[in-house]
């Protein structure tokens, strides 16, 4: 998989937005290939893909899946199937920009395709430090579990409807 110069920048500045925390060099071998695989994918295919949940926000453990959205085109939605994703549920996240969930096992990969890739990473860039504080808080105060999610949840429902309403 050849990309071009533009592609490839673009393919570490995801990869740097997943492992922050990390040293460069060693960043190969924590990517999975099929993480790997997606991104430069996506790209080759001039699709937008953005990095979100746990590991974004660099609170991921161990087991945490990849989270990722793009724009939801017949293209993503053709190129996940080829790649073995399986179309999911929405219910998981439920906020009003999802229109559903393509899921990969092995490892666990999620991606949200949503009606506004652009509004979706201003919601991101709004409540970044709003979750960065929520999950602090969770940990002082051993907030956990299904409370967490939804505390989560709230914030991303408020931050896009707001975005939403102000179009």
């Amino acid at each position: 998989m050849s990309l071009d110069h533009a592609k490839m920048c673009k393919t570490f500045q995801i990869i740097g937005s997943l492992l922050p925390h990390k040293a460069f060099q060693v960043m190969g071998s924590l990517l999975p290939h099929a993480v790997s695989n997606l991104i430069m994918r996506t790209l080759q295919q001039n699709l937008d893909i953005a990095p979100t949940g746990s590991r974004w926000l660099n609170t991921d453990r161990e087991d945490s899946d990849w989270d990722f959205f793009a724009a939801d085109t017949p293209v993503i939605r053709h190129l996940l199937n080829t790649m073995g994703f399986f179309e999911s549920h929405c219910d998981v996240y439920p906020d009003p920009l999802t229109t559903t969930v393509f899921t990969a096992l092995n490892p666990r990969i999620h991606v949200q395709l949503v009606s506004d890739f652009e509004m979706k990473k201003k919601a991101q860039a709004i409540i970044r430090g709003h979750l960065l504080n929520l999950h602090e808080s969770c940990r002082i105060y051993h907030i956990c579990g299904d409370s967490k999610k939804k505390l989560e949840q709230m914030l991303w429902d408020v931050a896009e409807k707001g975005l939403l309403a102000n179009q």
